[in-house]
């Protein structure tokens, strides 16, 4: 067994995997970091030479990663409840890596390294999972985001979702640990790696045999009007007419491409809908044209006071208008109406500022088209395209294209570009072309195979119109979800429980053996 790290050295570790990856998952072209990221966390754990220790180098890694990945909401935001949440949220959050890395350290004192890496992929897995469920979930920071702006390691998502490129990418890093850690092994280690190398061919492949059925054409031509307004401009009477203007101005601009889709960002038209949208945009539509998608807020009939739907609203040509849909994950604290009877004080005292109710389901309508059927949309409001589960279920309702009005004028442009690459992965997952409008950018059109073939710069007022992609097939993760994952990654740990069980019988047979009673000078 390796002699155990110097007291310190676990702390280092786990904060040098801490900033790793913050790097990977950073928005840049950092991504393929997370490749290692994890390796420097997991040797610490494992030759801590305590509990202790490893719990101290899981703690030390979730503290800088997640305190520098989450720093931009107090610091874009501000608030007092916001730098609570931080306070109080990132340890929680660390805390969790410190009960890995306890955990990791547990079976290396009792030998079993092997199982400990093993477990890794389903253990990390288990903690995002956690982390990004319930209705104060959290579904940034996932190591499979670190591959949304490289298409071609990130094709196997369209097998299982963002939740196989974690557990790929764990499984990467527990075999480099392998290697460094059992020396002995360390041919074992070049063929695991070897082994788990392949998704990256695979997904090179994939992207070129698909190549020519993702080509942009025979799709739906989108017009996305980013009107880069400034949050401090936003939601004042004063400045409607302006704001409004600057839309308007845009959306003409973009008519002589004709576009068969307009779409305005979240939240853009900053009056307050009604049931069924409003129907100036109707008006709007009307004299442009063309249908018109625009993000606006509804009141919630019968609601808490200030309640409201953080909505779109589909427009025709015709004036009429109706609701495409709501957002189903409305931002935790900052966004989400409470809940609780505590989130309910706090908000009667000021300290709670969500007043939007989460929608059931993520809006599908169908958009007209003067040649040809109407094209299914489905539409995912700013964060929800962060939840693969949302995306899945519009692709199973018959979604032909994915819409995500999006607005990251408050919290900045380090979530906005963060956003932005996370969502390519929606598009692998189904298959599906998707095209992001966001207030201040960046906005995108992606095909079915994650790849960008237009884009609006960040802060930069204006229109573009682009034609999107054909839908590729159904993706396996789009029939099968995660559930084909969490097996693959139960695999070695059976695997490997049945390995330390068969040697323990070796053991104890062999010792029995030696021992038994001599006859003759012949073993009976």
């Amino acid at each position: 067994m390796p002699l155990p790290l110097p007291r310190t050295t676990p702390l280092r570790l786990g904060a040098g995997s801490g900033v790793l990856l913050a790097a990977a998952t950073a928005p840049g072209p950092a991504g393929p970091l997370a490749f290692v990221a994890l390796a420097p966390f997991l040797i610490a754990a494992l030759r801590a030479g305590s509990v202790r220790g490893g719990a101290a180098a899981g703690a030390a890694c979730g503290l800088v990663f997640y305190g520098v990945g989450f720093a931009w909401g107090p610091l874009e935001m501000g608030g007092r409840l916001l730098w609570a949440a931080y306070l109080i949220g990132v340890p929680l959050l660390a805390a969790s890596l410190a009960a890995l890395g306890a955990g990791l350290a547990a079976l290396a004192l009792r030998g079993r390294s092997g199982l400990a890496l093993a477990a890794t992929p389903a253990a990390w897995l288990a903690l995002e999972t956690g982390r990004a469920s319930g209705s104060l979930g959290i579904p940034l920071l996932r190591l499979g985001d670190a591959l949304g702006a490289w298409p071609s390691l990130a094709q196997p998502a369209a097998l299982g979702g963002v939740a196989l490129l974690g557990a790929w990418i764990a499984g990467v890093n527990a075999a480099l640990a392998l290697g460094v850690l059992q020396p002995q092994r360390r041919a074992a280690a070049l063929a695991l790696l070897a082994l788990l190398a392949l998704p990256a061919p695979i997904g090179a492949l994939r992207l070129a045999r698909a190549a020519d059925a993702a080509k942009a054409g025979g799709g739906l031509r989108v017009a996305a009007v980013q009107p880069d307004v400034p949050a401090r401009e936003r939601w004042v009477p004063a400045r409607f007419d302006t704001n409004l203007e600057r839309l308007l101005a845009l959306s003409r601009a973009a008519l002589p491409a004709r576009p068969e889709l307009v779409v305005w960002p979240e939240s853009a038209f900053e009056s307050t809908g009604f049931a069924d949208g409003h129907p100036f945009l109707g008006a709007i539509a009307n004299q442009l044209g063309a249908p018109l998608l625009a993000g606006l807020r509804r009141p919630v009939p019968g609601g808490p006071p200030g309640a409201r739907w953080n909505s779109a609203a589909l427009a025709l040509p015709g004036g009429t208008t109706r609701v495409a849909g709501d957002k189903v994950r409305p931002v935790p604290v900052y966004e989400r109406a409470p809940e609780s009877p505590l989130a309910r004080r706090l908000a009667a005292a000021g300290w709670w500022p969500g007043r939007v109710l989460p929608a059931r389901a993520a809006g599908l309508v169908e958009v007209p088209r003067e040649d040809g059927a109407p094209v299914r949309v489905g539409v995912l409001l700013c964060i929800d395209a962060a939840h693969p589960e949302l995306a899945r279920e519009l692709r199973r309702r018959g979604a032909e294209l994915l819409v995500n009005p999006a607005n990251e004028a408050e919290p900045g442009s380090w979530v906005a570009r963060q956003h932005a690459t996370l969502a390519r992965l929606r598009a692998i997952e189904t298959g599906l072309p998707l095209v992001r409008v966001a207030n201040t950018g960046p906005s995108a059109w992606s095909d079915g195979l994650g790849r960008l073939h237009a884009s609006i710069a960040p802060q930069e007022r204006a229109v573009h119109v682009a034609e999107v992609a054909v839908p590729l097939v159904p993706t396996l993760w789009v029939r099968w979800g995660a559930t084909p994952v969490w097996l693959a990654v139960l695999a070695p740990i059976a695997a490997a429980l049945a390995a330390s069980r068969g040697a323990a019988a070796i053991s104890h047979s062999s010792v029995g053996h030696a021992l038994h009673p001599l006859r003759g000078g012949e073993r009976a």
